[in-house]
């Protein structure tokens, strides 16, 4: 049975999360094994558990710029941490494939890639302000 551990950046309901929502629950019927993994608990987080998905909790912080030295460290320290958690579960599910539900998930990408799984990006942001794609 394939494995598939979806990655989204919040535990709450919202437009991405919804259309996560939508497509785990069409997933459901498929022959998948399917786990989440969000950041906190929440109503999204409710309402995969009460559908029967399995579901964690781990620290997935949000990436910006810190303003200082200290907000760095502390930032740096907690997204090592992040990554190794994120990267132990990885290890323990054994999933053959990781869906990203946005493209700021970074540090989750990392820690598939430590794992050496295949991984695919839900690319959700707009991409206009990247100088890359203007010139296309």
């Amino acid at each position: 049975m394939t494995k598939i551990l979806f990655v989204n950046y919040t535990g709450t309901v919202g437009g991405p999360s919804k259309s996560l929502y939508y497509l785990l629950t069409e997933l459901k019927k498929s022959e998948w094994e399917i786990f989440v993994l969000l950041p906190n608990k929440g109503d999204l987080y409710n309402r995969l558990k009460k559908e029967g998905f399995q579901v964690k909790t781990l620290p997935i912080p949000q990436i910006y710029i810190p303003r200082t030295v200290i907000e760095f460290l502390m930032k740096a320290a907690y997204s090592v941490y992040s990554i190794i958690s994120i990267f132990i579960y990885i290890i323990k599910v054994r999933p053959d494939l990781v869906h990203l539900n946005s493209a700021v998930l970074i540090l989750p990408a990392i820690a598939a890639k430590l794992g050496r799984t295949k991984l695919i990006v839900h690319i959700r942001e707009s991409l206009r302000r990247v100088s890359l794609f203007n010139k296309i």
